[in-house]
């Protein structure tokens, strides 16, 4: 990866002051990520099948962000999450059945790249698209185990669990990502599965 700086800020301007423009150009970065090949999807969790290889870990890297991340040595740490759950406590309770529930709490002051608020809902509406059967994604590994999602508050992300599955305390993004809710909200409620797969976000 390489990160290109803003260019220099020109020689001469209005005196006391900045060229018109500059301080919108300077405000502006560039990210290029080179790869052997294009990516098929830049989601952590696409809807559909894509063909080809797979998706370069470093592309879903840049795009993307989950609950949880794995560290160098594959550990895993919070991310969007503040703590991760840990087994017999409020975080991560188990029933004599075997259902489960994990509470996650977010961070502070999350953002979605447009800058609108980055929330609980937001998983909760990401588990109602990939719980549906005809997007493809509900016999998946972990949705297939998930209850339900729920948002107590803004910032609280509670998961139900059907049976036990040990990776509830660190989903990582190809797991439950979350997805912009003020975004695609509207367009699931109003299109049929296809259209609503082939919405150019």
């Amino acid at each position: 990866m390489a990160a290109c700086s803003p260019g220099a800020s020109p020689a001469s301007g209005p005196p006391g002051g900045q060229a018109r423009g500059t301080e919108r150009r300077e405000s502006q970065r560039t990210l290029v990520v080179a790869g052997g090949r294009a990516p098929e999807s830049l989601a952590a969790k696409p809807l559909r099948e894509v063909g080809g290889a797979g998706t370069p870990r470093t592309a879903l890297r840049a795009f993307n962000a989950a609950l949880v991340i794995h560290d160098e040595r594959e550990l895993p740490r919070p991310y969007l999450a503040e703590a991760l759950p840990q087994l017999n406590t409020e975080g991560w309770r188990v029933d004599a059945a075997g259902a489960m529930e994990t509470t996650y709490r977010l961070r502070q002051s999350l953002t979605w790249h447009d800058g609108a608020p980055l929330g609980a809902d937001d998983f909760v509406f990401a588990w109602r698209v990939y719980a549906t059967p005809e997007m493809g994604l509900a016999a998946s590994v972990p949705i297939t185990y998930i209850q339900d999602v729920t948002a107590p508050d803004d910032r609280t992300v509670v998961i139900r669990w059907r049976q036990p599955y040990a990776g509830a305390g660190g989903l990582q993004g190809k797991e439950l990502p979350p997805l912009p809710r003020h975004i695609l909200e509207a367009p699931f409620a109003e299109r049929e599965a296809d259209a609503f797969v082939a919405l150019p976000f």
